[in-house]
Protein backbone atom coordinates (compact mmCIF):
# COMPACT_ATOMS: atom_id res chain seq x y z
CA UNK A 1 0.00 0.00 0.00
CA UNK A 2 1.16 3.24 -0.45
CA UNK A 3 0.67 6.46 1.62
CA UNK A 4 -2.69 7.48 1.02
CA UNK A 5 -4.03 4.10 1.19
CA UNK A 6 -2.99 3.96 4.54
CA UNK A 7 -4.61 6.68 5.26
CA UNK A 8 -7.82 6.06 4.25
CA UNK A 9 -7.74 2.84 6.05
CA UNK A 10 -6.66 5.11 9.49
CA UNK A 11 -9.13 7.47 9.14
CA UNK A 12 -11.42 5.11 8.42
CA UNK A 13 -10.88 2.91 11.88
CA UNK A 14 -10.97 6.19 13.57
CA UNK A 15 -14.45 7.21 12.44
CA UNK A 16 -15.65 3.29 13.19
CA UNK A 17 -14.29 3.79 16.20
CA UNK A 18 -15.90 6.74 17.54
CA UNK A 19 -19.20 5.64 16.29
CA UNK A 20 -18.86 2.46 17.80
CA UNK A 21 -17.59 4.14 21.45
CA UNK A 22 -17.65 7.77 21.53
CA UNK A 23 -15.31 9.38 24.26
CA UNK A 24 -16.66 11.09 27.03
CA UNK A 25 -13.89 13.88 27.12
CA UNK A 26 -12.92 14.33 23.72
CA UNK A 27 -15.44 16.07 21.20
CA UNK A 28 -17.65 13.98 18.87
CA UNK A 29 -16.80 16.22 15.71
CA UNK A 30 -13.37 15.16 15.65
CA UNK A 31 -15.59 12.66 13.61
CA UNK A 32 -16.10 14.70 10.98
CA UNK A 33 -12.43 15.94 11.00
CA UNK A 34 -11.03 12.49 10.56
CA UNK A 35 -13.70 11.49 7.94
CA UNK A 36 -12.03 15.14 6.30
CA UNK A 37 -8.91 13.24 6.30
CA UNK A 38 -10.39 9.85 4.68
CA UNK A 39 -11.68 11.74 2.09
CA UNK A 40 -9.17 14.09 1.43
CA UNK A 41 -6.46 11.28 0.90
CA UNK A 42 -8.74 9.39 -0.69
CA UNK A 43 -9.39 12.03 -3.74
CA UNK A 44 -5.81 12.44 -3.71
CA UNK A 45 -5.26 9.34 -4.40
CA UNK A 46 -7.66 9.32 -7.04
CA UNK A 47 -6.28 12.46 -8.58
CA UNK A 48 -2.70 10.75 -8.00
CA UNK A 49 -3.87 7.68 -10.41
CA UNK A 50 -5.32 10.45 -12.79
CA UNK A 51 -2.90 12.31 -13.62
CA UNK A 52 -3.34 15.49 -11.98
CA UNK A 53 -0.09 18.13 -11.35
CA UNK A 54 0.91 18.24 -7.77
CA UNK A 55 2.95 21.18 -6.05
CA UNK A 56 4.77 20.27 -2.99
CA UNK A 57 4.76 23.23 0.05
CA UNK A 58 5.35 24.24 3.20
CA UNK A 59 4.95 27.04 5.78
CA UNK A 60 2.66 29.88 4.76
CA UNK A 61 2.33 28.93 1.46
CA UNK A 62 -0.92 30.29 -0.95
CA UNK A 63 -2.66 26.85 -1.01
CA UNK A 64 -5.63 28.57 -2.19
CA UNK A 65 -4.14 30.27 -5.19
CA UNK A 66 -1.98 26.76 -6.22
CA UNK A 67 -5.37 24.64 -5.96
CA UNK A 68 -6.93 27.28 -7.98
CA UNK A 69 -4.71 26.60 -10.84
CA UNK A 70 -5.75 23.12 -11.05
CA UNK A 71 -3.01 21.43 -9.34
CA UNK A 72 -3.06 19.55 -5.54
CA UNK A 73 -1.48 21.70 -2.96
CA UNK A 74 0.40 19.44 -0.50
CA UNK A 75 2.81 20.41 1.90
CA UNK A 76 5.08 18.06 3.42
CA UNK A 77 5.51 19.82 6.45
CA UNK A 78 1.72 19.01 7.03
CA UNK A 79 2.06 15.23 5.83
CA UNK A 80 5.45 14.69 8.28
CA UNK A 81 2.94 16.35 11.13
CA UNK A 82 -0.08 14.05 10.18
CA UNK A 83 2.66 10.78 9.58
CA UNK A 84 1.42 7.66 11.74
CA UNK A 85 3.69 6.67 14.09
CA UNK A 86 4.87 3.49 12.99
CA UNK A 87 6.41 5.14 9.66
CA UNK A 88 8.24 8.06 11.09
CA UNK A 89 11.29 5.93 12.60
CA UNK A 90 12.02 4.32 8.93
CA UNK A 91 11.27 7.79 7.39
CA UNK A 92 13.91 9.48 9.98
CA UNK A 93 16.39 6.97 9.54
CA UNK A 94 16.05 7.29 5.48
CA UNK A 95 17.06 10.79 5.84
CA UNK A 96 19.79 10.83 8.06
CA UNK A 97 20.94 7.91 6.36
CA UNK A 98 21.94 10.96 3.28
CA UNK A 99 23.55 12.97 6.18
CA UNK A 100 20.67 15.27 7.16
CA UNK A 101 21.64 16.43 10.51
CA UNK A 102 19.49 14.77 13.01
CA UNK A 103 20.30 18.13 15.60
CA UNK A 104 18.21 19.89 13.51
CA UNK A 105 14.30 20.44 13.49
CA UNK A 106 12.54 16.90 13.47
CA UNK A 107 9.89 18.60 11.19
CA UNK A 108 12.14 19.74 8.34
CA UNK A 109 13.97 16.03 8.79
CA UNK A 110 10.69 14.70 8.11
CA UNK A 111 9.50 17.18 5.13
CA UNK A 112 12.72 16.76 3.70
CA UNK A 113 12.37 12.79 4.10
CA UNK A 114 9.28 13.03 1.56
CA UNK A 115 11.84 13.10 -1.00
CA UNK A 116 12.61 9.42 -0.66
CA UNK A 117 8.98 8.82 -0.51
CA UNK A 118 8.09 10.20 -3.71
CA UNK A 119 11.50 8.19 -5.42
CA UNK A 120 9.60 5.11 -3.32
CA UNK A 121 6.30 5.32 -5.16
CA UNK A 122 4.86 6.02 -1.41
CA UNK A 123 3.83 9.18 -2.43
CA UNK A 124 3.50 10.92 -5.90
CA UNK A 125 6.51 13.16 -7.27
CA UNK A 126 6.11 16.54 -7.48
CA UNK A 127 5.49 18.43 -10.96
CA UNK A 128 6.22 22.09 -8.69
CA UNK A 129 7.77 23.69 -5.41
CA UNK A 130 5.86 26.96 -3.56
CA UNK A 131 7.22 27.65 -0.90
CA UNK A 132 7.09 31.14 0.83
CA UNK A 133 10.24 32.47 2.78
CA UNK A 134 7.91 33.68 5.69
CA UNK A 135 8.63 31.23 8.60
CA UNK A 136 11.30 28.82 8.73
CA UNK A 137 14.17 28.79 6.63
CA UNK A 138 14.95 25.10 7.26
CA UNK A 139 11.67 24.49 6.08
CA UNK A 140 12.01 26.13 3.23
CA UNK A 141 15.73 25.20 2.06
CA UNK A 142 14.22 21.79 2.47
CA UNK A 143 11.24 22.48 -0.48
CA UNK A 144 14.08 24.14 -2.51
CA UNK A 145 16.51 20.50 -2.23
CA UNK A 146 13.21 19.02 -3.32
CA UNK A 147 12.40 20.98 -6.43
CA UNK A 148 16.34 20.60 -7.66
CA UNK A 149 15.89 16.84 -6.90
CA UNK A 150 13.05 16.42 -9.12
CA UNK A 151 14.06 18.85 -11.24
CA UNK A 152 10.75 21.01 -11.31
CA UNK A 153 9.77 24.33 -11.50
CA UNK A 154 10.91 25.96 -8.19
CA UNK A 155 9.71 29.19 -6.86
CA UNK A 156 10.44 30.80 -3.76
CA UNK A 157 8.07 34.30 -2.59
CA UNK A 158 10.10 36.74 -0.76
CA UNK A 159 7.95 38.07 1.90
CA UNK A 160 9.36 41.32 3.59
CA UNK A 161 8.33 42.03 6.86
CA UNK A 162 5.40 44.09 7.73
CA UNK A 163 5.20 44.72 11.38
CA UNK A 164 6.33 48.03 13.19
CA UNK A 165 6.98 49.95 9.58
CA UNK A 166 4.83 52.80 8.26
CA UNK A 167 1.26 51.58 6.70
CA UNK A 168 2.62 52.59 3.21
CA UNK A 169 5.93 50.09 3.43
CA UNK A 170 3.08 46.89 4.76
CA UNK A 171 0.99 48.18 1.25
CA UNK A 172 3.81 47.82 -1.05
CA UNK A 173 5.39 44.38 0.60
CA UNK A 174 1.90 42.68 -0.08
CA UNK A 175 1.59 44.25 -3.77
CA UNK A 176 5.45 43.01 -4.22
CA UNK A 177 4.05 39.76 -3.18
CA UNK A 178 0.84 39.98 -5.14
CA UNK A 179 3.64 40.48 -8.27
CA UNK A 180 5.51 37.28 -7.46
CA UNK A 181 2.48 35.23 -7.42
CA UNK A 182 1.54 36.74 -11.46
CA UNK A 183 4.97 35.71 -12.06
CA UNK A 184 4.52 32.06 -10.62
CA UNK A 185 1.06 31.37 -12.21
CA UNK A 186 2.61 32.63 -15.38
CA UNK A 187 5.53 30.06 -14.92
CA UNK A 188 3.48 27.27 -13.68
CA UNK A 189 0.83 27.82 -16.60
CA UNK A 190 3.82 27.63 -19.34
CA UNK A 191 5.92 24.95 -18.00
CA UNK A 192 3.26 22.10 -16.53
CA UNK A 193 0.68 20.58 -18.46
CA UNK A 194 -3.19 21.58 -17.33
CA UNK A 195 -2.66 24.16 -15.41
CA UNK A 196 -4.40 27.54 -15.81
CA UNK A 197 -5.47 30.02 -13.04
CA UNK A 198 -9.38 30.51 -12.01
CA UNK A 199 -9.85 33.70 -10.05
CA UNK A 200 -12.79 32.01 -9.17
CA UNK A 201 -11.71 29.39 -7.86
CA UNK A 202 -9.59 31.11 -5.74
CA UNK A 203 -12.86 33.77 -4.64
CA UNK A 204 -14.64 30.27 -3.99
CA UNK A 205 -12.11 28.79 -2.02
CA UNK A 206 -11.21 32.05 0.47
CA UNK A 207 -14.78 32.49 1.30
CA UNK A 208 -14.65 28.96 2.42
CA UNK A 209 -12.10 29.81 4.37
CA UNK A 210 -13.87 33.27 5.77
CA UNK A 211 -16.59 30.95 7.02
CA UNK A 212 -14.58 28.72 8.67
CA UNK A 213 -12.54 31.40 10.41
CA UNK A 214 -15.88 33.02 12.00
CA UNK A 215 -16.60 29.31 14.03
CA UNK A 216 -12.62 29.48 14.85
CA UNK A 217 -13.06 32.89 16.60
CA UNK A 218 -16.03 31.25 18.40
CA UNK A 219 -14.28 28.52 18.94
CA UNK A 220 -11.51 30.51 20.63
CA UNK A 221 -14.12 32.66 22.21
CA UNK A 222 -15.42 29.56 23.82
CA UNK A 223 -11.97 28.59 25.70
CA UNK A 224 -12.24 31.63 27.74
CA UNK A 225 -15.18 29.70 29.65
CA UNK A 226 -13.78 28.23 33.22
CA UNK A 227 -13.43 25.55 34.07
CA UNK A 228 -12.01 24.73 30.06
CA UNK A 229 -14.71 23.35 28.26
CA UNK A 230 -11.99 20.74 26.05
CA UNK A 231 -9.12 18.94 27.02
CA UNK A 232 -6.09 20.39 25.48
CA UNK A 233 -5.52 18.12 22.88
CA UNK A 234 -8.89 19.33 21.52
CA UNK A 235 -7.90 23.10 22.31
CA UNK A 236 -4.88 22.45 19.80
CA UNK A 237 -6.66 20.20 17.06
CA UNK A 238 -6.88 21.51 13.39
CA UNK A 239 -6.87 20.40 9.97
CA UNK A 240 -4.16 20.94 7.71
CA UNK A 241 -3.35 24.39 6.65
CA UNK A 242 -3.36 22.66 2.61
CA UNK A 243 -7.07 21.21 3.11
CA UNK A 244 -8.85 24.07 1.67
CA UNK A 245 -11.58 24.76 -0.55
CA UNK A 246 -13.55 22.30 1.34
CA UNK A 247 -17.17 23.30 3.20
CA UNK A 248 -16.59 20.00 5.51
CA UNK A 249 -13.63 22.04 7.15
CA UNK A 250 -16.34 24.54 7.93
CA UNK A 251 -18.56 21.50 9.25
CA UNK A 252 -15.90 20.57 11.85
CA UNK A 253 -15.37 24.24 13.06
CA UNK A 254 -19.14 24.47 13.61
CA UNK A 255 -19.81 21.81 15.12
CA UNK A 256 -17.01 22.03 17.22
CA UNK A 257 -18.10 25.20 18.39
CA UNK A 258 -21.44 24.13 18.55
CA UNK A 259 -20.51 20.93 20.58
CA UNK A 260 -18.58 23.25 23.00
CA UNK A 261 -21.13 25.68 23.44
CA UNK A 262 -23.03 22.79 24.62
CA UNK A 263 -21.19 21.89 26.94
CA UNK A 264 -20.59 25.20 28.47
CA UNK A 265 -24.51 25.94 28.71
CA UNK A 266 -24.94 22.43 30.47
CA UNK A 267 -22.33 23.17 32.93
CA UNK A 268 -20.10 20.09 32.12
CA UNK A 269 -16.30 20.41 31.15
CA UNK A 270 -13.71 18.48 29.13
CA UNK A 271 -12.51 16.19 31.66
CA UNK A 272 -11.40 18.37 34.30
CA UNK A 273 -13.69 18.30 37.74
CA UNK A 274 -11.70 21.66 38.99
CA UNK A 275 -9.66 24.31 37.07
CA UNK A 276 -6.54 25.40 39.45
CA UNK A 277 -4.72 27.44 37.15
CA UNK A 278 -3.92 27.78 32.50
CA UNK A 279 -1.70 27.04 30.84
CA UNK A 280 -0.74 27.81 27.05
CA UNK A 281 2.28 25.83 24.72
CA UNK A 282 4.20 27.81 22.37
CA UNK A 283 5.85 26.51 19.07
CA UNK A 284 4.78 23.10 19.68
CA UNK A 285 4.12 19.38 21.54
CA UNK A 286 5.18 16.12 21.75
CA UNK A 287 2.45 15.19 18.33
CA UNK A 288 3.72 10.88 19.77
CA UNK A 289 1.96 11.52 23.19
CA UNK A 290 -0.44 13.72 25.26
CA UNK A 291 1.44 16.28 26.30
CA UNK A 292 -0.88 18.29 28.05
CA UNK A 293 -2.06 15.43 30.46
CA UNK A 294 0.31 15.93 33.42
CA UNK A 295 -0.55 19.69 33.49
CA UNK A 296 -4.41 18.76 33.33
CA UNK A 297 -4.14 15.67 35.89
CA UNK A 298 -2.92 17.90 38.26
CA UNK A 299 -5.79 20.82 37.65
CA UNK A 300 -4.16 23.11 35.17
CA UNK A 301 -6.06 23.49 32.32
CA UNK A 302 -4.34 23.95 28.52
CA UNK A 303 -6.97 25.95 26.48
CA UNK A 304 -3.98 27.38 24.07
CA UNK A 305 -1.65 26.43 21.81
CA UNK A 306 0.19 29.57 19.36
CA UNK A 307 -1.18 28.36 16.27
CA UNK A 308 -4.23 26.71 17.10
CA UNK A 309 -7.52 27.36 15.83
CA UNK A 310 -8.87 30.90 15.56
CA UNK A 311 -4.83 32.45 17.00
CA UNK A 312 -3.56 33.34 13.34
CA UNK A 313 -4.14 36.85 12.60
CA UNK A 314 -5.05 36.15 9.18
CA UNK A 315 -7.43 38.93 7.18
CA UNK A 316 -10.22 37.66 5.01
CA UNK A 317 -11.96 38.83 1.79
CA UNK A 318 -14.59 40.84 4.19
CA UNK A 319 -11.74 41.98 5.82
CA UNK A 320 -11.33 46.22 5.76
CA UNK A 321 -9.85 46.69 9.12
CA UNK A 322 -5.96 45.37 8.92
CA UNK A 323 -5.77 46.93 5.25
CA UNK A 324 -8.12 49.61 5.35
CA UNK A 325 -9.71 48.43 2.92
CA UNK A 326 -11.53 45.11 1.08
CA UNK A 327 -8.43 43.05 -0.67
CA UNK A 328 -8.71 41.34 -4.04
CA UNK A 329 -8.71 37.45 -3.84
CA UNK A 330 -4.74 37.53 -5.13
CA UNK A 331 -4.35 40.31 -2.35
CA UNK A 332 -6.05 38.14 0.23
CA UNK A 333 -3.95 35.03 -0.43
CA UNK A 334 -0.78 37.61 -0.28
CA UNK A 335 -1.75 38.62 3.25
CA UNK A 336 -1.80 34.80 4.23
CA UNK A 337 2.06 34.37 4.36
CA UNK A 338 2.18 37.78 5.32
CA UNK A 339 0.07 37.57 8.50
CA UNK A 340 2.56 34.62 9.48
CA UNK A 341 3.20 35.43 13.32
CA UNK A 342 6.48 34.01 13.28
CA UNK A 343 7.82 35.95 10.46
CA UNK A 344 9.22 39.19 11.92
CA UNK A 345 11.09 41.19 14.96
CA UNK A 346 10.45 38.94 17.82
CA UNK A 347 7.93 41.92 18.90
CA UNK A 348 5.57 41.06 16.31
CA UNK A 349 5.43 37.22 18.19
CA UNK A 350 5.60 38.93 21.61
CA UNK A 351 2.09 40.85 20.51
CA UNK A 352 0.78 37.87 19.91
CA UNK A 353 1.14 35.88 22.23
CA UNK A 354 0.55 38.57 24.94
CA UNK A 355 -2.78 38.87 23.55
CA UNK A 356 -3.69 35.52 23.74
CA UNK A 357 -2.58 35.74 27.14
CA UNK A 358 -4.49 38.39 28.20
CA UNK A 359 -7.25 37.01 26.82
CA UNK A 360 -7.66 33.27 28.01
CA UNK A 361 -6.52 34.22 31.31
CA UNK A 362 -3.08 32.52 30.99
CA UNK A 363 -0.82 32.03 34.17
CA UNK A 364 1.67 29.85 32.43
CA UNK A 365 3.71 29.24 29.16
CA UNK A 366 5.17 25.60 27.93
CA UNK A 367 8.09 27.05 25.69
CA UNK A 368 8.28 23.62 23.54
CA UNK A 369 11.97 24.54 22.56
CA UNK A 370 12.37 21.82 19.63
CA UNK A 371 15.88 21.44 18.57
CA UNK A 372 17.41 23.71 16.03
CA UNK A 373 14.42 25.81 15.77
CA UNK A 374 16.24 29.29 14.94
CA UNK A 375 12.91 30.83 14.41
CA UNK A 376 11.29 29.96 18.24
CA UNK A 377 13.75 29.29 20.45
CA UNK A 378 15.69 32.34 19.41
CA UNK A 379 12.55 34.76 20.56
CA UNK A 380 11.32 32.57 23.19
CA UNK A 381 13.24 33.53 26.24
CA UNK A 382 13.27 37.38 25.24
CA UNK A 383 9.81 36.31 25.08
CA UNK A 384 9.18 34.41 28.51
CA UNK A 385 11.25 37.45 30.30
CA UNK A 386 8.91 40.16 28.82
CA UNK A 387 5.74 38.45 29.93
CA UNK A 388 6.83 37.53 33.48
CA UNK A 389 7.52 41.38 33.37
CA UNK A 390 4.25 42.57 32.11
CA UNK A 391 1.78 39.90 33.31
CA UNK A 392 3.34 37.89 35.79
CA UNK A 393 3.00 34.85 33.46
CA UNK A 394 5.43 32.25 34.37
CA UNK A 395 7.17 30.19 31.81
CA UNK A 396 8.76 26.93 31.45
CA UNK A 397 11.53 25.76 28.66
CA UNK A 398 11.62 21.85 27.49
CA UNK A 399 13.65 21.13 24.86
CA UNK A 400 12.19 17.85 22.81
CA UNK A 401 11.75 17.15 19.54
CA UNK A 402 7.87 16.75 18.46
CA UNK A 403 8.07 13.70 16.24
CA UNK A 404 11.25 11.62 17.14
CA UNK A 405 9.61 9.67 19.80
CA UNK A 406 12.86 8.01 20.53
CA UNK A 407 14.96 11.15 21.69
CA UNK A 408 11.74 11.90 24.24
CA UNK A 409 11.99 11.18 27.64
CA UNK A 410 8.05 10.41 29.01
CA UNK A 411 9.21 10.57 33.13
CA UNK A 412 11.29 13.33 32.68
CA UNK A 413 8.39 15.61 30.44
CA UNK A 414 5.50 14.80 33.33
CA UNK A 415 7.90 15.55 36.66
CA UNK A 416 9.03 18.90 34.56
CA UNK A 417 5.22 19.46 33.75
CA UNK A 418 4.20 18.56 37.26
CA UNK A 419 6.44 20.94 38.74
CA UNK A 420 5.27 23.87 36.55
CA UNK A 421 1.50 22.86 37.55
CA UNK A 422 2.51 23.05 41.26
CA UNK A 423 4.27 26.60 40.51
CA UNK A 424 1.37 27.68 38.57
CA UNK A 425 -1.18 26.64 41.35
CA UNK A 426 0.90 28.41 44.40
CA UNK A 427 0.81 31.63 42.57
CA UNK A 428 -2.24 31.74 41.50
CA UNK A 429 -3.59 30.84 45.25
CA UNK A 430 -0.91 34.07 46.40
CA UNK A 431 -2.55 36.55 43.64
CA UNK A 432 -6.02 35.09 44.88
CA UNK A 433 -5.20 36.33 48.51
CA UNK A 434 -3.82 39.94 47.71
Amino acid sequence: MNLFEEYVERYRKRVEKIDAAPSATMLHSNRTLYELLRRRHETMLKEWRAGKPSCITADAAPYDLIQAMGMRAYSWEMAGDFLMRRFVPEYLRRIRATGFPDYGCDRVQLAASFIQAADAGEVPKPDCVCVTRADCNGMTEAMIWAGRHFDVPTVVIDCPLTTHVPFEERWEALQYVVEQFHDMIRLFEKEISGVKYDEGKLRESLEIYQQSRKYQAKFRELLKVKPCPVLGRDAGRMPPLDIVGDPLVVQYYREAAEEIEERVKAGTGGGMQEEKARAGFLSSFPFFADGFAPLEERGVACPYYEVGPGALPVPTLEDERTWGRKLSPIECQAAFPLSDPWLGTWQRRYEDVREACIDLDIDGLVHYAMPGCVTNNGSGRIIAKKLEEELGVASLEVEYHCQDEASFNEAEYAEKMHEFAELLIQRKQSKAKK
